[in-house]
This record gives C-alpha cells, structure tokens and sequence, in this order.
C-alpha cells in the first residue's frame, strides 16, 4: 500500500477535524481526499491564517513607508510679481507722467534633498530670477540672479546614532518579521494538525478493516463447524470457541 496515496472519507475527517468538516460540509455523501487536498482545504478555511496574512500585509506596507522616509524629495516653486509703488519723491525714477516705476519679477527654485543612513541629510538648490523695470534710475533691465548650492547636514551629538527615522525603520522591519514568523507558525501547526488528524483516520480505518475481516472469518469458521456438527464429525462444544471470536 502506498500511503501517499490512501484516500480517506471526507466524513471521517470531519468528525476529527473541524477544518475538514468545514470542507466536506454537513451532507451524508461521502467526499475522498488525498492528504495533499486535506491540508489545501484546511489552509483555505483556516481564519487566523487570514489574520496573520493580513497582519503580515499592514507589517510589509509599514515597512515600505518607513523606507520612504530615504527617498529623494524633488521640489519646485516658482514665483511671479508685478509691483507699482508711489513714492513721494522727485527723485522716485517713475516715467514722465507717472508716479512709480512699474517692476516686475519672475523666479524659480528646485531642490533635491535626502536623508542619509547617519541621520544626516544632503541637498542640492537651483534657483534663477528675472527682473525688469521701467524705472529711470535702473541700469540693467532686464536683470538676472541665479544660484547653485549643496548643504549637508550631519548631527554630531544628538541624533547621531539613532534618529526618528532609523527608528522608525527598525521597529517596522522587527515587526515584519514577527509577522512572517507567525504566520509559518500558523501555517505549520494547521498542517501539522490535519497530517496528524489524516493518518490517524487511516489508521481507524485500517483498523475497522481488520476487525472486519476478523469476525468475517470468525463466522466462516462457525459455519464450517456448524456442519461437522450436524454431521456428527465433530462434538457441539467445538461451538463455542467460534461464537466467542
């Protein structure tokens, strides 16, 4: 006999197995099953194995937000302004019948920034303007500013071993991997479980089989002693040793 591939009542599993009662359901028909469709059927009823997923789940996407916190952040501002303002002066630079000079200003800024693993953080900036102004007293018009920058910030003391956000990413992954271990734990106990619940409704059955063909041979035997009985071939208390088994 090739135990891999003993088939067992469904009906038998559920009387000692609620995960495969739930599978073979309340009905009287009988459902076979290899042990591997047991253990799927089992696994796919299991609700706390639903729960540890889950859990591993909110643990995987904690993590991935805890990593973001070293993602690059790109930044962009622009700005734009026109500007008329009456000064009560001769001397104000404002057009021949005017009171103010009109200016007018555009700019742009971008920076790239990201936290470093030693808690520190680096930046890049760009930034570029252009005035003009209709203002007699000015020389240059158009006029253009531009600049380019990299800050790095590291902390010496406080920080320095451990900030917010490497913390944050060791609780996060320390909580990952609680949530992987529990859910092997689960899935290992709930096959462990039904192999254990499997085998032992082959051995009642192995064990019925055998008890059935003992009293099969039993009544055989009674027969047969029935007749050398009734033949006078043998004496009536040779009986009782059939009638017992």
């Amino acid at each position: 006999m090739r135990w891999g591939k003993t088939m067992v009542p469904a009906a038998l599993i559920a009387a000692l197995c609620p995960v495969a009662r739930a599978a073979a359901g309340e009905g009287p028909a009988e459902v076979r099953m290899t042990l591997t469709e047991a253990v799927e059927h089992a696994l796919e009823k299991n609700e706390g194995l639903v729960v540890e997923l889950e859990s591993l789940r909110s643990a995987e996407a904690a993590l991935a937000g805890a990593r973001g916190a070293y993602d690059p952040l790109f930044e962009v501002q622009g700005s734009w302004e026109r500007a008329s303002l009456p000064v009560n002066s001769a001397f104000s630079g404002a057009p021949d019948g005017r009171l103010a000079p009109t200016n007018r200003s555009l700019g742009a800024d971008a920076s790239v920034r990201q936290l470093l693993p030693t808690g520190g953080e680096v930046s890049v900036r760009a930034s570029a303007a252009r005035q003009t102004t209709d203002g007699t007293f000015t020389l240059l018009s158009p006029a253009y500013d531009t600049s380019v920058g990299v800050e790095l910030r590291q902390p010496l003391l406080r920080g320095r071993a451990l900030d917010a956000a490497r913390l944050n990413l060791k609780v996060t992954a320390a909580e990952r991997s609680r949530a992987v271990a529990s859910l092997r734990r689960e899935v290992t106990e709930t096959v462990a479980a039904v192999e254990r619940t499997y085998w032992a409704l082959v051995a009642a059955r192995e064990d019925v089989g055998v008890r059935e063909e003992a009293v099969r041979l039993a009544e055989e035997q009674l027969r047969e002693t029935k007749l050398r009985i009734e033949k006078g071939a043998a004496p009536e208390t040779e009986a009782a040793q059939p009638n017992s088994e």
